[in-house]
């Protein structure tokens, strides 16, 4: 690997007595040394129970964890909210959370970058930063992640030209498996950097991060529904028609609605009684009516296709919508006069907010989802091959496989982060979402309907993970997906192998993913017990 900054392990880190060792640890421990600490992510759905959960208030913290684990044979996985719906984060030996590594280090208004401690939720940083007049330029559906987990994750909101999370790291911080520090960059320890800017957590501990900002804007969002076949029809079009833009597709109406989202001078809309009244009855609905009604389709799943499409006309359904009898023909020159003159009663009121408020809302009470990404020109047609399967399923004796919620389609721009979804390709990330009803399970068809999904796009689209959400990619089709020319697989097996030669980092989710069959990541030896 190039050069880059490093801190050796503390002087006299290894002369410590392992019983003095955990003596220091024992004020940031969960649990005494003879019982287990329990973890679960947002869903529920994901759980473990590690040896011990440690919470640092510092990087010598970290290097004194890290140092257990080497005496111990030990692995360490971190985590943050626990909003990934996989077990990503899970190990049964040590875990580790840096919500007490938390706030703004540095602030530097001449270049427009902020460095933060890696435990920072993003929700924290949002508020944080605009104290500074500086926000992020892009933002996913919620802000609920660590700013270590968005990265490690390459999480994404939407936009042609906007590339992932990730894409707005300056630089890093990392502690390796060793306890060295090291701090990394485009010039110094590029191939680390590259590596952990979708690393999984498999590179080393982040603990500060330097992202890039800009001023703090207002988002005006404005919002009609198209019939699919004209969605389709003109995706390209749409998607580059305002700098984010977001559609939810819904299958039980044909429909789909698109949020086109730009930045406006404009102030930010005011908040009445009736606006705070309607987002108070939409949390009512949310979080506790919808639940309910969802909870009744586990007895009568004939309901489900006729609630979903009362929701679409009672809530969701933008005041602009372009009629079916206009489907399919319709050219894009012809779709925007119609959005701007409007045949319809009348025109939508754009919505003006601060952009943080604009590009996140209530996703509502836990649920299961799944999410990936495939090339950006293929979206239309794998779109219209998942149609088909819905259309199959709802012929089925008992209406085969529903969805609960709409489809969400973001395109997001290419880059060159090594493990990104959006590596060397502009994508369009495709996500379903199925509910639970106070915590209970619907019923079982979830994950049916997620396999099939999955499937779809594995065979025909050239799928990429949201390494965040469960999925089922192997070794070899990873390697094939992201080992093209440049080998971009290989080349971050390669520096992990390098910088955590003994496994500290590893778990079940990475030796599932990561692992040939002789037991191999990349050309170092492991065993699946220390995925424990």
């Amino acid at each position: 690997m190039s050069e880059m900054t490093s801190i050796p392990p503390p002087v006299g880190l290894q002369d410590i007595d392992t019983n003095q060792l955990k003596k220091l640890l024992r004020p940031i421990r969960s649990t005494s040394e003879n019982s287990r600490a329990h973890f679960q992510n947002w869903s529920g759905e994901f759980k473990a129970n590690p040896l011990a959960i440690f919470k640092p208030v510092d990087e010598h913290q970290i290097k004194l964890i890290l140092e257990l684990c080497r005496r111990e044979s030990r692995t360490i996985r971190c985590f943050g909210s626990g909003h990934s719906p996989s077990d990503l984060a899970c190990s049964d030996d040590y875990m580790m959370n840096l919500d007490w590594m938390s706030g703004l280090i540095e602030v530097d208004q001449s270049t427009k970058t902020i460095e933060a401690w890696a435990g920072t939720r993003l929700k924290d940083f949002i508020r944080l930063s605009h104290q500074h007049n500086l926000s992020l330029s892009v933002l996913g559906s919620i802000s609920e992640q660590s700013i270590g987990g968005a990265i490690s994750t390459a999480i994404h909101g939407c936009g042609y030209d906007y590339g992932c999370f990730s894409t707005y790291v300056e630089s890093l911080t990392l502690i390796l498996a060793d306890s060295s520090q090291v701090t990394v960059n485009e010039s110094e320890g590029k191939e680390l950097f590259q590596a952990t800017l979708c690393g999984l957590g498999l590179t080393g501990v982040i603990t500060r991060v330097k992202l890039r900002c800009e001023d703090s804007f207002n988002l005006e969002e404005t919002t009609y529904a198209i019939p699919f076949d004209v969605f389709v029809n003109n995706y390209d079009r749409i998607a580059r028609s305002a700098e984010h833009v977001r559609m939810y597709w819904y299958p039980q109406v044909d429909q789909v609605k698109v949020e086109k989202l730009n930045r406006t001078t404009k102030p930010r809309d005011r908040d009445t009684w009736r606006t705070l009244l309607r987002d108070k009855l939409m949390g009512c609905f949310q979080w506790y009516i919808q639940p309910a009604i969802l909870l009744l389709t586990r007895y009568l799943p004939d309901i489900t296709d006729s609630y979903m499409t009362a929701c679409y006309h009672l809530l969701n359904q933008p005041t602009v919508s372009i009629e079916e009898t206009e489907a399919g023909a319709i050219d894009m020159d012809t779709l925007d006069e119609l959005i701007k003159l409007e045949t319809l009663k009348r025109s939508p009121k754009p919505r003006i907010n601060t952009s943080a408020s604009v590009f996140n809302f209530d996703c509502g009470p836990p649920h299961h989802t799944y999410e990936g990404a495939i090339p950006y020109e293929l979206t239309a047609e794998a779109l219209r091959e998942f149609r088909s399967f819905l259309l199959a399923e709802s012929r089925k004796v008992g209406g085969g496989l529903k969805m609960h919620f709409p489809m969400e389609i973001r395109p997001v721009a290419a880059d060159g982060i090594w493990l990104s979804p959006s590596c060397g390709q502009r994508v369009t990330y495709l996500g379903i979402v199925q509910f639970k009803a106070f915590g209970m399970e619907i019923n079982g068809q979830y994950k049916n309907l997620f396999k099939a999904f999955e499937k779809i796009l594995q065979t025909n689209y050239y799928l990429r993970p949201h390494w965040a959400k469960k999925h089922s990619q192997t070794f070899k089709s990873l390697e094939k997906l992201y080992g093209s020319s440049n080998n971009n697989f290989q080349r971050f097996l390669d520096v992990r192998n390098q910088v955590d030669p003994h496994f500290r980092f590893l778990n079940h989710y990475v030796f599932r993913h990561f692992v040939k069959n002789n037991h191999q990541i990349g050309d170092a030896e492991c065993d699946e017990d220390q995925a424990e």
